[in-house]
């Protein structure tokens, strides 16, 4: 069974490739980027699918012009921390900042697609449930702090 770690390897590895071929060296474009936006999103769906695991994909992506403006974005999701994960990808050129977060959502109800054994919320016991973990991503984009960072708590 594939880890969480390789997982999201291969998604981390997916979504740098797809930016960097799609925005390489290009300068920030408000005209482009809704065009810009979509194309990554539709190509890292495509890839992610391509990798044949037993789950929904769901992404969002933010292109910002770099102007030495902050930025921050958090999300929260209540889930089974064993069998569901998210991700930010960062990815920066000279321009401008691009934001993918990536959730991955297990389809099997059966147990987990990541690692270890378990049930999703769809075939879940109350105790089962009660390890769902909340989990908070925050991604920071300013001058003196450019860092992602992951809480988890009950």
């Amino acid at each position: 069974m594939t880890s969480q770690n390789d997982l999201l390897h291969e998604i981390n590895d997916i979504v740098q490739s797809s930016v960097e071929a799609i925005l390489g060296t290009s300068m920030y474009s408000s005209n482009k980027v809704n065009d810009w936006v979509q194309t990554i999103l539709d190509t890292c769906l495509r890839e992610f699918v391509a990798l044949n695991r037993p789950c929904k994909y769901l992404l969002t992506s933010v292109l910002s012009q770099k102007n030495g403006a902050g930025f921050r974005s958090i999300s929260s999701e209540f889930w089974d921390d064993r069998s569901d994960c998210s991700y930010v990808v960062h990815w920066e050129n000279e321009h401008m900042h691009c934001i993918v977060t990536i959730y991955v959502i297990a389809l099997d109800i059966n147990g987990p697609i990541l690692s270890g054994d378990g049930a999703t919320a769809a075939g879940a016991t109350a105790k089962q449930l009660s390890q769902a973990v909340e989990r908070c991503s925050t991604v920071y984009l300013d001058d003196e702090k450019d860092q992602t960072e992951d809480t988890a708590g009950v």
